[in-house]
């Protein structure tokens, strides 16, 4: 079960604000509620426009509404590709869109930082996000490409084996494989075609890390 609410204000033709709450059942059957979305934004004309604060993480075709079930052609979007837990950061966005001959153009760029609370009670952070996409859409057809890449921090609850190897002489096991400041990036490209009562999307995505903590891996 999952509950939300957003709240929407224009203050002129230029600024405006999202704020967004939402509370779910939790791993530990808590129902914290979070703030998912809260941020301005800035329309510098009617191509370009900036945004800051706390943003949904445009990750994948449906990054936007990921967390909003019945906007999704599933009961729940596919763990085994959309399973990152890593669902909004905080940093500041630049946005472009504009047309070009029948299609619809659209590019992005952010920097920021996220966090993320794991059922296993590990916290991973992002530091240094950095990222962007690209999305041309013509009538029902829209085709998508993204990659983020940022400094992984992983804090788990093997840390404190971690701790026993560095008491004994063996610190190179928690160097190996704990995460710290570890590069780690995400690609994906994904397509969809919307004719009416239909709906066919394909999405494919590759992850990586320096240090192969997070196994890399391709899916679809």
């Amino acid at each position: 079960s999952r509950l939300g609410v957003q709240l929407d204000a224009r203050f002129n033709d230029q600024w405006s604000a999202v704020l967004q709450a939402i509370t779910y059942k939790r791993y530990d059957d808590s129902m914290r509620p979070e703030v998912s979305l809260a941020h301005l934004r800035y329309a510098l004309n009617t191509d370009w426009s900036i945004r800051l604060g706390r943003m949904a993480m445009p990750f994948y075709l449906v990054s936007d509404f990921r967390r909003v079930g019945y906007a999704t052609p599933w009961l729940r979007p596919p763990q085994e590709f959309y399973g990152l837990d890593f669902n909004s950061y905080d940093g500041i966005e630049a946005t472009w869109s504009a047309p070009a001959g029948d299609w619809i153009l659209t590019g992005s760029a952010y920097v920021g930082n996220a966090q993320s609370k794991l059922a296993d009670g590990s916290v991973g952070t992002a530091h240094h996000l950095r990222g962007g996409y690209v999305s041309a859409e013509l009538g029902d057809h829209l085709l998508r490409a993204s990659y983020v890449a940022a400094e992984m921090v992983m804090d788990t609850p093997a840390d404190a084996l971690f701790d026993v190897y560095r008491q004994y002489g063996a610190g190179w096991v928690g160097d190996r494989y704990k995460p710290d400041d570890d590069y780690t990036s995400f690609t994906s490209i994904g397509y969809q075609w919307s004719p009416g009562d239909w709906l066919v999307m394909a999405e494919y995505g590759f992850i990586s890390n320096e240090q192969n903590i997070f196994t890399a891996f391709t899916s679809a």
